[in-house]
């Protein structure tokens, strides 16, 4: 009996102490600092620097996470449109395409006219000012943009799933920041691509769970998952989808697949 007593005694003095300790560790409310409606993201080849995109355009932040920079959707959209938005920012530069010091961005976007169906499509390369500096043309999507040192690599694919590669010498050479690391750990793969009946994700996420969700080419969410970090892979049913190309999109990630 006085066993039992004891082993209980120190069982209790075990979770005592193991409670001290977890309210030692967490951190005070004081130093947690939130940004409403905003999800930032890491821009990988300006280091300490984020972004978001959304209604109110591009908004730029320091290392400090402080609000350095908006950039207007009026810069790049007709200002008559019934609908416009930034469907995703592919990469983010600073005196690299040019040297004339702005931030410069490979954007893809979407705007509609008023009693119009369609939706037309942007893929671009514009600066800080809304200069134009390239364009892609007449695409269905961006599926991938990245630098490597003075070259940046675009691959784009139109409806009929035929995948187009342009390779730009840049200005000026440039190389990920450290963050760039912690992303490329985190790239998913998926098959099998076209798909009919299911696609199956594969991920690595660290941390707390996160809701990925699935696109349509007209921006619609037709599906949302959560992706469990214990687990890693998850089976996507896409026998109810029209056939097209859709994107999935989770935290820093994205990537497109075709139902047949």
């Amino acid at each position: 009996m006085a066993k039992r007593i004891l082993k209980l005694l120190t069982l209790t003095a075990l979770l005592f102490a193991g409670g001290n300790a977890l309210a030692q560790n967490q951190w005070d409310e004081s130093n947690i600092t939130t940004i409403e409606n905003e999800s930032l993201s890491p821009a990988i080849y300006c280091e300490g620097i984020s972004y978001s995109f959304g209604k109110d355009g591009i908004k730029i932040y320091n290392s400090d996470f402080e609000n350095i920079k908006t950039i207007p959707l009026s810069l790049f959209f007709p200002s008559n449109t019934e609908y416009s938005g930034i469907r995703n920012i592919h990469c983010l530069t600073k005196n690299v395409f040019t040297n004339s010091n702005k931030y410069e961005f490979v954007v893809s976007g979407e705007y509609q006219f008023p009693d119009e169906y369609k939706y037309h499509k942007i893929y671009c390369i514009y600066n800080e000012d809304g200069e134009l500096l390239y364009s892609f043309g007449d695409y269905e999507n961006i599926e991938s943009a990245y630098i490597i040192n003075n070259k940046l690599v675009v691959t784009l694919y139109k409806e009929d799933y035929d995948s187009y590669t342009k390779i730009f010498t840049l200005a000026n050479s440039v190389k990920p920041s450290s963050v760039a690391t912690v992303m490329q750990q985190n790239q998913a793969k998926l098959y099998p691509n076209p798909a009919r009946q299911s696609v199956t994700l594969e991920y690595n996420i660290q941390g707390q769970m996160q809701e990925m969700q699935i696109v349509d080419m007209q921006g619609r969410v037709v599906a949302s998952y959560l992706l469990d970090p214990s687990q890693k892979q998850v089976k996507i049913n896409t026998s109810n989808y029209k056939k097209g190309v859709y994107v999935y999109r989770y935290g820093n990630n994205s990537g497109k697949f075709v139902v047949e």
